[in-house]
C-alpha cells in the first residue's frame, strides 16, 4: 500500500501511523538508500516508529550498521521513494 505522493504531508503520516500501529511491529520496509552518490533500494525491519524511527538491516552478514535510526521525516520521503512497500515480519 503506497501512500499518495501529493496532499497534506499531515494526512499521509496520520495514514501511515494508522496503517502501522494498526498492526504489530516489527515490519520490513522498502526505502530509498543513497550510498557512493548512487540512489539505490534496500528493505529494512523497522523496529519502532514514532517522531524517530528505529531501524536493522536485515541481512547480518554485510558491511552495514545493523541498528541505526531516522527522523520520521527522513523515513517518510525514503519509504515513499522507495515505494512505499512494506511486509510484516513473523518472529
Amino acid at each position: 500500500a503506497t501512500l499518495a505522493a501529493t496532499g497534506d504531508p499531515d494526512a499521509r503520516l496520520a495514514e501511515l501511523r494508522r496503517a502501522r500501529f494498526g498492526s504489530s511491529l516489527p515490519f520490513l520496509a522498502h526505502i530509498a538508500h543513497r550510498e557512493g552518490g548512487v540512489l539505490g533500494e534496500r528493505w529494512v525491519i523497522v523496529e519502532r516508529l514514532a517522531d524517530v524511527v528505529q531501524v536493522l538491516d536485515p541481512n547480518p552478514w554485510d558491511d552495514k550498521d545493523e541498528a541505526h535510526s531516522l527522523s520520521l521525516h527522513d523515513f517518510l520521503v525514503r519509504w515513499e521513494l522507495g515505494g512505499g512497500g512494506y511486509a510484516a515480519v513473523r518472529g
